[in-house]
């Protein structure tokens, strides 16, 4: 498993690819966070820095999520993303660590949003939890 990171600061992005990064939700119980973004497009840059230089966001998402980046440029990503209905940039998409998207927010964040959305995601990811448990004991 690889990760990618810089001097010990900003988001851990896996970079082994989307198989890598379902099993290492799957097995850590941790939901998955997936930055989309383009080098083109310079909100998603903005965010991109953003993500890379703030270490309160950078702290939160590393010990709440699995965390990765998808560039719609690639084509596999590509087809991936319109299957997800992902059709601008940048977005920041919220999975359960069975893949099933919880959560999305369109266009740039600054570190307040980006931590909201994020504490947004792991309260929808928790009430399904409880949802779920509660609905398995009443059967």
């Amino acid at each position: 498993m690889s990760f990618s990171f810089d001097s010990n600061r900003g988001i851990i992005f896996q970079t082994d690819g989307w198989g890598h990064v379902t099993k290492a939700a799957h097995e850590s119980g941790k939901p998955i966070f997936i930055f989309i973004g383009t080098k083109k497009c310079g909100l998603s840059c903005r965010m991109e820095e953003l993500m890379k230089n703030n270490n309160k966001v950078a702290g939160f998402y590393n010990s709440h999520f699995i965390c990765t980046r998808m560039d719609p440029t690639e084509v596999i990503t590509n087809f991936r993303l319109t299957n997800w209905g992902i059709s601008q940039v940048p977005v920041m998409l919220f999975m359960n660590s069975k893949r099933k998207i919880i959560y999305r927010i369109n266009g740039y964040q600054d570190a307040e949003k980006l931590i909201e959305a994020g504490n947004n995601a792991t309260n929808l990811i928790d009430l399904q939890k409880d949802t779920h448990l509660y609905s398995v004991k009443n059967k």
